[in-house]
This record gives structure tokens, C-alpha cells and sequence, in this order.
């Protein structure tokens, strides 16, 4: 085997193996990529219940210190109870 040949034959395998190695590092890339997005989603939904949580807590306290407040209110004004009509 000449020496030209022999130099075309490790230049192949060097293409060969590089490309193997290539479609490797794509795939794990991929599969990386798949696994953060799954993490990221679940991070989102995580956060938006957390806010929705927070929100509510933050709105039904405003309520209940609203309704102590006119309770209070009503005492020292003495006034009769407020009757909520539906």
C-alpha cells in the first residue's frame, strides 16, 4: 500500500470517527435540551401556583381586615350591624 493510500484511508476513518462523535454530542445535546425544557415548564408552573397562592392569601386577608375594620367601625359609631343583600 502506498503511502498516498494509507493517508486517504486514515483521513477517512478520521472523518468517520469525527462525524460518530458528532452525532453523539447532537444527541445528548437534544436530550439535554428536552430535560431543561421539561425543568423549565415545571419551574413556570411551579411559580405561577405560587403566585396564585400568594394572591389569594393577599386578598382574603385585605378582605378579612375590611370587614374588621367596618365592624370596629360600627362600634364606636354605634351603629346597627350591616346586612349584606344578596
Amino acid at each position: 500500500m502506498s503511502d498516498k493510500q494509507l493517508l486517504e484511508q486514515i483521513g477517512k476513518l478520521m472523518v468517520t470517527n469525527n462525524e460518530q462523535l458528532l452525532l453523539a454530542v447532537d444527541e445528548k445535546i437534544k436530550e439535554s435540551a428536552e430535560q431543561l425544557k421539561k425543568e423549565l415548564l415545571l419551574a413556570i408552573d411551579t411559580s405561577q401556583r405560587d403566585t396564585i397562592d400568594a394572591l389569594t392569601d393577599l386578598m382574603n386577608t385585605g378582605y378579612t381586615n375590611h370587614e374588621e375594620r367596618i365592624e370596629r367601625v360600627e362600634e364606636k359609631l354605634d351603629l346597627p350591624p350591616f346586612k349584606h343583600s344578596s
